[in-house]
């Protein structure tokens, strides 16, 4: 009877110990597969908002250009008092400047949309590592490592992305700005 006991104790030592490794591994895979998710709904949505700033940035460029009128700086200089040439001068460098910076922005909006990598989670290795063999708690770890590890990757992406995003769209509204002190200037100031 000793020695039964003795057994049944060294076993359920064991199978406590195997049970207790990571226990709470198994939910926190699912935070982990959430936070990926939601990165990698960022990155979607930071593509989208390239794509609709590009398209404002374009419409926006062809209204400066359709609207470029550089004939009333042909007007003879002479004879102008010193702040018309000035305004003069002041608007001429408004309108190149504006028509500039909204070109510089539209490239940079197009190198954004060219690289496009994403580290993703790659299944196969699932099955290259046998972790379909491993017990529920050990491949659950694995998992957590894997996603972890793309998320980091991924979390530098989109902030580096986002923020070169939100420098262009600065260059945006400058550009904007400075055309529309050339309107002002031109219809007003001269």
């Amino acid at each position: 009877m000793g020695k039964g006991k003795v057994q049944t104790e060294e076993i359920e030592e064991n199978r406590s110990k195997k049970q207790n490794i990571y226990p709470s591994a198994v939910l926190l895979v699912e935070a982990c597969y959430q936070d990926y998710q939601r990165i990698q709904d960022n990155y979607n949505k930071l593509y989208e908002k390239i794509n609709v700033a590009l398209a404002f940035a374009g419409v926006i460029l062809t209204i400066v250009l359709g609207t470029l009128d550089f004939s009333h700086a042909a007007v003879k200089i002479s004879g102008q008092p010193l702040w018309k040439i000035v305004l003069m001068i002041l608007e001429l460098l408004c309108t190149v400047g504006s028509v500039l910076l909204i070109m510089v922005s539209v490239l940079w909006l197009l190198m954004l949309l060219k690289g496009r990598m994403v580290k993703v989670f790659k299944s196969e290795d699932i099955r290259n590592n046998k972790i379909y063999k491993e017990e529920e708690e050990n491949a659950a770890v694995w998992l957590i490592d894997k996603y972890t590890q793309v998320t980091f990757a991924m979390r530098t992406i989109v902030k580096k992305k986002q923020k070169s995003f939100d420098q262009a769209l600065q260059i945006i509204i400058i550009g904007i700005i400075m055309y529309a002190v050339s309107i002002v200037l031109q219809k007003g100031g001269i």
